[in-house]
Formats: C-alpha cells, structure tokens, sequence
C-alpha cells in the first residue's frame, strides 16, 4: 500500500477539481437558474439542428430520462421548445426559443471569459498538455 498517500491526494484533486469545474459553468448561469448539465443541453441545441433527447442521452452516456428531467426544467423556464419532426410525428427536436438563444449567448460569453482568464493563467501550451491528459486518462480508465 506504498500509494495510499497518492491515492488520498488524487482523491482530493480530483473532488475539488469536479467542484471547481461544476463553478467554473454554473456561476455564469445562475443568473438563469440553469445547472451545469441544462447549460450544457442548451449549448447543443444551439449547436446542432435536428437534436432528440435520444441523441442527447447518448452523446452524454446517460439514461433519456435524466436527459428528459433536465429538459422539462427547460421547457419549463421557456428557453427550449419541441418541434415535431415532420417526417416521422413520434420524433420531437428540440429548438431555442428567442429567451434561450438569448440566455445561451450570454452563459457562453461569461464561460468563454472565465476559460480564457485559465488559459492566460497557465498559458495555452499546459492548458492543452492538461486537456489532453484528461483525455488519455479517460480513454484508458475510463471504459
């Protein structure tokens, strides 16, 4: 058990770093009432024409019901709507509505602030150098 004391401080990392990120998107879109994941779904629909919950839940490795949840928070404050496709009536999009687009733009403008006060903070080499850990770590434990 000589990593016993790694293990305790990647376990710390690790929580503060899940912490800070969840911040790091949710302070901007408190002003909205919107958790970090509805931010998220808000961003994809702004992002992608012809977007189902379906493709969400995929996308995100999660159930369409929780998918569905964070939605209906969304339908429910006015920022998304659905639209049913006409070509296949059991399948709905989902669009902004103008207050969405509205609330998307603005949320993106405060991460893409706050992102790029991290990359002058580090610089844009070790920001990619920890990006890119990130995602070898995932591909290799994260199956």
């Amino acid at each position: 058990m000589e990593n016993r004391d790694l293990l305790n401080e990647a376990i710390e990392v690790y929580t503060r770093f899940l912490k800070y990120l969840n911040e790091f998107v949710s302070e901007p879109a408190a002003g909205y009432e919107l958790s970090f994941d509805q931010y998220l779904i808000l961003s994809d629909v702004a992002n992608e024409k012809e977007l189902t919950l379906v493709k969400i839940a995929n996308r995100r490795n999660v159930t369409r019901a929780a998918i569905s949840r964070q939605v209906k928070g969304l339908l429910n404050k006015g920022l998304l709507t659905q639209i049913t496709n006409p070509n296949d009536r059991r399948q709905m999009f989902l669009e902004l509505t103008p207050k969405g687009i509205e609330a998307e733009k603005r949320i993106k403008e405060r991460v893409e602030a706050r992102f790029d006060e991290w990359v002058q903070e580090f610089g844009r080499t070790k920001a990619k150098s920890i990006i890119d850990f990130i995602h070898k770590f995932g591909d290799k434990f994260g199956e």
